[in-house]
């Protein structure tokens, strides 16, 4: 006969450690933020085409927006978010130890405006093709630099709302518009200013994705780390959506939309080739992978 008491004990034992598991995982990625913040902008007064009271307007929009999130989130909205706080600090960080998205890219965390505003949480940038052949050979020939940039908006979030935040692209493309970034800077560009016209889309894990990659990522398990199965599937979520996106705003007749999905998507098909080898089996049915495909079939039909 089970003891209730025993089995209670048990139960809240693994609660408590659940709990702390979270806890160490929200404190690293917290670790993370402090290292490579997001963009500040505060930094951008002096700067040309941008004005102190427009900055001190969308410094307010950030303090009144995350007041309105703290009020009205339920306790599952706001759990939600710290797991994408967290998804997003790890890709921060493997993107670049790792090569999740190759060799060449690096990672911008964007302002809290532009995260709340613009919906844009990370921007990936990666030289033009012509530019790494620069950097590779005559280093004192001097040329303007240049970069891809994708826009990343990372989602921890109900599979249901990942059909609006696809919808928000379609209505972009069909008014010929893409994602923008107000307050960009990096060290590769060496110059702060706006970052506009860059192709957005959504990436994702649920939650028992994150947590299994928090284990390793805790535990500094380099090995598993740098083949993990998780960089492919978002480099997948990725691929379908920057696909589908060309050939929509191809039929809506945005040429110039339709191009600039077409240039990234060839860029992120190459790193995936060089990841051809590890498998994302086990992946298949997280969540937010899950509802991206269903998303993107969705549109595909239309196309």
């Amino acid at each position: 006969m089970k003891n209730p008491e025993g089995a209670f004990l048990n139960k809240l034992s693994d609660k408590l450690g659940e709990e702390r598991f979270k806890e160490k995982l929200y404190e690293r990625a917290q670790g993370v933020f402090r290292v490579n913040p997001p963009i500040n902008p505060e930094k951008f007064r002096n700067v040309s085409g941008y004005e102190n009271v427009e900055i001190d307007h969308d410094v307010k929009y950030v303090r009144d927006m995350e007041q309105k999130f703290d009020r009205e989130d339920t306790p599952e909205q706001k759990e939600q978010k710290r797991f994408a706080k967290i998804l997003e600090a790890m890709l921060n960080e493997l993107i670049e130890l790792y090569d999740w998205m190759g060799p060449d890219a690096t990672t911008i965390t964007t302002s809290d405006f532009d995260d709340i505003g613009n919906g844009v949480d990370m921007v990936a940038e990666f030289p033009d093709k012509e530019e790494k052949s620069r950097l590779v050979g005559d280093p004192t020939e001097r040329r303007e630099k240049s970069a891809s940039h994708l826009a990343l908006a990372v989602d921890v979030t109900f599979a249901s709302e990942i059909g609006k935040k696809i919808e928000r692209i379609q209505r972009e493309i069909e008014r010929g518009e893409l994602a923008s970034v107000k307050y960009f800077e990096s060290e590769f560009l060496g110059e702060k200013g706006r970052l506009p016209t860059i192709p957005r889309v959504i990436i994702g894990a649920d939650v028992d994705t994150i947590k299994n990659l928090g284990a390793l990522w805790l535990a500094e398990d380099k090995k598993a780390l740098a083949v993990h199965e998780i960089q492919k599937v978002i480099l997948e979520e990725v691929r379908m959506q920057l696909e589908v996106f060309a050939e929509y705003a191809r039929i809506k007749n945005q040429e110039k939309v339709a191009e600039t999905y077409k240039a990234t998507l060839e860029v992120i098909q190459d790193i995936l080739e060089d990841k051809k080898d590890i498998s994302i089996d086990a992946l298949l049915h997280d969540k937010v992978f899950d509802a991206i495909k269903r998303e993107v079939r969705h549109l595909q039909r239309e196309v």
